[in-house]
């Protein structure tokens, strides 16, 4: 019986070391969001036509994180690796970054441009609206870098409305992707560059689409 005991608790023991070599530590950091020292070129056709940039709506699905970093390191008793999870979220405001980057985009594409909590509240008849429906950063393991193999990768996506008064028409989405090797990054600079990099994606195809779609609708 003591033997059958004996064995017993070896196997659970084993068992147990198992489980937590493979179990990871998770973790958590908050990240400033990134403001471009400059909007990607657009055509200037605005010529002053005034637009609101209604306060985007955050339909963004999760817990509030921006971004996850998976990391393999080694036991410190040795034999093989556990995972270390770190989740970043942003301190500033995510609909409120999106909107103040079209705000400033349409700006720089010559139109004059305010900003309303709603579009009932609107000062101008056109009108743009945003939906956020993801801002993402995935860093971790790449399978094609020749150095350290960390890589980092960004993605945006939003729905854009425009209104002339209570009158949708326009219904579109815009997305941008970013990706970056970030061997020799800190934190806080490969979450900010990536994100950066997906923002002005998104933006240098959204604001000459959206520039076109509203001059059109008011000549």
């Amino acid at each position: 019986m003591r033997h059958n005991l004996e064995i017993t608790a070896s196997v659970l023991l084993i068992v147990g070391a198992i489980v937590l070599q493979g179990c990871g530590a998770f973790s958590s950091y908050k990240i400033d969001l990134p403001v471009p020292a400059e909007m990607p070129a657009a055509p200037v056709v605005g010529h002053g036509i005034a637009i609101t940039v209604v306060r985007p709506v955050d339909a963004r699905s999760g817990s509030g994180y921006i971004g996850r970093d998976v990391e393999a390191e080694p036991n410190a008793l040795g034999g093989g690796s556990h995972i270390e999870v770190a989740y970043a979220s942003a301190k500033g405001n995510i609909p409120v970054w999106i909107g103040n980057a079209f705000a400033s985009g349409l700006e720089n594409a010559g139109f004059r441009v305010d900003k309303a909590a709603s579009l009932s509240a609107a000062a101008t008849p056109l009108a743009l609206t945003l939906t956020v429906k993801e801002v993402w950063v995935d860093v971790g393991m790449s399978s094609t870098s020749l150095l350290l193999g960390r890589v980092a990768r960004a993605r945006i996506s939003i729905t854009a409305e425009l209104y002339n008064g209570s009158t949708r028409f326009m219904k579109r989405v815009y997305g941008g992707r970013f990706e970056e090797d970030v061997a020799f990054k800190t934190t806080d600079t490969v979450y900010t560059d990536v994100l950066e990099g997906a923002l002005k994606n998104m933006l240098s195809k959204a604001i000459p689409d959206l520039a076109g779609v509203i001059t059109r609708q008011t000549t």
